[in-house]
């Protein structure tokens, strides 16, 4: 059996292009100093979008339509002076849970929500609200204004705090 060293992309022909892109996901690691957002496309949802920077990574979602995903995760530690953030597009926001984990496993465990009607941003600042390697959440929109956290795990140091904003 030969396995094919190419690989077949799926495509509705429309300029938007697919939003599943098939067993093979795009990776993103924008490289960014000044923390300008990298603003994600419709096309490219499914991405597994990475911070590699300890300075951080800032990302601003396209608006919600049910069905679009996006993972994020950090290679990466953030420093306690940056960030690593995630923003919904106006009139968005997000639903769900984040469990918040500590360097010291006495003060881990605490779970934090979105709620839905006022959270438009999680951010990770390298301490209390996570930016840690192994810091990781999945955005999954379920309506056209609600995108909905899973698998949400934060990695911080120090007393947890909300991730949501």
């Amino acid at each position: 059996m030969t396995i094919a060293s190419e690989v077949e992309r799926l495509d509705t022909g429309d300029s938007e292009g697919c939003k599943y892109r098939g067993g093979h996901r795009e990776v993103l690691t924008p490289t960014q100093t000044d923390l300008i957002p990298y603003i994600l496309k419709v096309e490219e949802s499914g991405a597994l979008c990475l911070s590699g920077s300890a300075e951080g990574a800032a990302w601003t979602l396209p608006s919600a339509e049910a069905g679009l995903w996006y993972e994020f995760g950090a290679t990466v530690s953030v420093t306690s002076t940056e960030v690593y953030s995630v923003t919904t597009a106006s009139g968005d926001f997000i639903k769900g849970v984040i469990v918040g984990g500590n360097l010291t496993a006495d003060s881990s465990g605490d779970v934090f929500t979105g709620d839905g009607s006022t959270h438009v941003t999680i951010t990770s600042n390298g301490g209390t609200t996570g930016g840690l390697i192994g810091d990781s959440f999945v955005l999954t929109a379920i309506s056209d204004t609600i995108w909905v956290v899973t698998q949400g795990v934060n990695v911080g140091s120090g007393t947890n705090a909300t991730p949501f904003a």
